[in-house]
């Protein structure tokens, strides 16, 4: 651990995030071609962004 987050750790403070994240870190999502090429990235905000069934379907039929 660094010297901050064990002093900080000593003066009662928490390693995790404050603002509702998780210490894990974001959600992100992507989608590829069957040859591995990313076709579309969603970078979540909050630990439960996902894409939509409608956004997946918009996608798909984008590609075809």
């Amino acid at each position: 651990m660094s010297g901050k987050v064990t002093a900080g750790l000593r003066a009662g403070g928490s390693p995790a995030p404050s603002s509702g994240e998780t210490a894990l870190g974001l959600p992100a999502t992507s989608s590829s071609a069957p040859d591995g090429v990313v076709l579309a990235v969603k970078y979540g905000r909050r630990a439960s962004d996902q894409w939509s069934v409608d956004e997946l379907l918009r996608l798909a039929a984008e590609r075809a």
